[in-house]
């Protein structure tokens, strides 16, 4: 298992659930397409086609569930 990537992979989608909570408790998130959660999801679509380029999909087997999941929500 890549830890490393996989450590990664949880930080990316931790920071979109923050990003969200902080634009969804202010009222922005709801305002259209939030330049803030558009920059989120850029960088880390980004990421994710470079980690795929690297290792395939990230599955349960490569990265562990935790990262496996929070590759779909990248996704």
């Amino acid at each position: 298992m890549d830890r490393n990537i996989a450590d990664e992979l949880v930080t990316m989608a931790e920071h979109d659930r923050l990003t969200r909570n902080e634009l969804a408790a202010t009222g922005a998130l709801y305002e259209g397409y939030h330049p803030g959660m558009a920059a989120v999801h850029e960088k880390n679509a980004l990421r994710l086609r470079e980690i795929m380029a690297e290792i395939g999909w990230p599955t349960e087997h490569l990265v562990g569930r935790r990262a496996a999941e929070a590759a779909w929500v990248i996704a």
